[in-house]
């Protein structure tokens, strides 16, 4: 999903909403910060 809407939008965005949802992810499923920046 973060995939899809980072290619959509700019480099710099992309790395603020990665950034957004790995938070997210991160509370909810508890994966790393590094696996959703890769």
């Amino acid at each position: 999903m973060v995939k899809t809407i980072g290619n959509g939008f700019v480099s710099l965005n992309t790395n603020t909403n990665w950034r957004v949802e790995s938070t997210i992810v991160l509370s909810k499923n508890g994966l790393p910060k590094i696996y959703f920046i890769l």
